[in-house]
């Protein structure tokens, strides 16, 4: 997949390093996926983790080509916090593509083509699947602490698997799709901490952010990923006015495009965003 050299070209650099000895950081890129989330990050030793595989493989490569230096030959850990279309439609190539060694997934089966494609890549792969239980992995020099599904989840967004990535006392908290219900209970089991980013849970749903939530990260970043005039109209103004009331500066992949951030061992971070317009 070749994209034209001026979409390269357009793409911006990215964060500043951090101090020595920590200049590389954790290097996170919330990418531009349009109606749909996948991230990528890179250790400060160069591993890599994946967290969900955008709408299409198409979308996904284009905007690992344009903004993370290309799709990876190699994948340390690759989360799929649930198995909608939007979240893993990429993920079967990738699977083909790329050596994926752990995947952490959703148990919750789709009725969907697209799910039975990942299924398929999965045993057709040497990756191990690990559950998505409650645990710290460590990947490199950042840990990784899994959020798990909400017991007895029946739809695949009250299902979604979480993950908290920490590098030092930075952090970064991703929710997949989870809507009220789930955060309150990962509220009341204590999972919920602050965090320095927070990837806003179902692209800014209505249904995917709740004033306590909020409240219990307060990040000083909330990240959103949607396409540009979206049919869902996400993100919805409340959940903006929700995360800038506690603080948190707000940026939408929908007109910032990819966000890439750098975070810090010292909890400081540097960011770049439109990358790619």
């Amino acid at each position: 997949l070749l994209l034209p050299l001026a979409a390269l070209l357009s793409a911006a650099q990215p964060p500043a390093r951090c101090p020595a000895p920590d200049s590389a950081g954790l290097l996170m890129r919330c990418l531009d996926v349009g109606q749909g989330d996948a991230a990528v990050a890179t250790t400060a030793d160069g591993r890599t983790i994946v967290i969900d595989g955008a709408p299409t493989w198409k979308a996904l490569a284009q905007a690992m080509l344009r903004d993370a230096g290309g799709v990876p030959a190699a994948v340390d850990l690759l989360l799929l916090s649930h198995n909608h279309q939007d979240h893993i439609g990429g993920v079967p190539t990738l699977l083909r593509r790329a050596t994926v060694r752990n995947v952490v997934k959703s148990d919750l089966p789709a009725a969907t083509a697209t799910y039975r494609r990942l299924l398929a890549a999965l045993e057709q792969s040497n990756t191990r699947l690990l559950a998505p239980t409650r645990r710290t992995l460590t990947v490199g020099s950042t840990t990784v602490a899994l959020l798990p599904p909400l017991p007895g989840a029946t739809t695949q967004n009250l299902a979604s698997v979480g993950a908290l990535l920490s590098h030092g006392r930075f952090s970064v908290l991703f929710a997949g799709d989870a809507e009220h219900r789930q955060l309150s209970w990962w509220l009341q089991q204590g999972y919920v901490a602050p965090v320095t980013v927070v990837k806003v849970p179902h692209h800014g749903s209505r249904t995917g952010t709740t004033a306590a939530f909020a409240r219990a990260t307060r990040p000083a970043l909330a990240v959103i990923s949607a396409g540009r005039n979206n049919r869902y109209r996400h993100p919805h103004p409340d959940v903006v006015a929700r995360w800038q009331a506690v603080g948190a500066s707000v940026w939408n992949t929908a007109w910032s495009g990819t966000v890439a951030i750098r975070g810090c061992a010292d909890g400081t971070y540097r960011t770049t965003r439109w990358i790619g317009r």
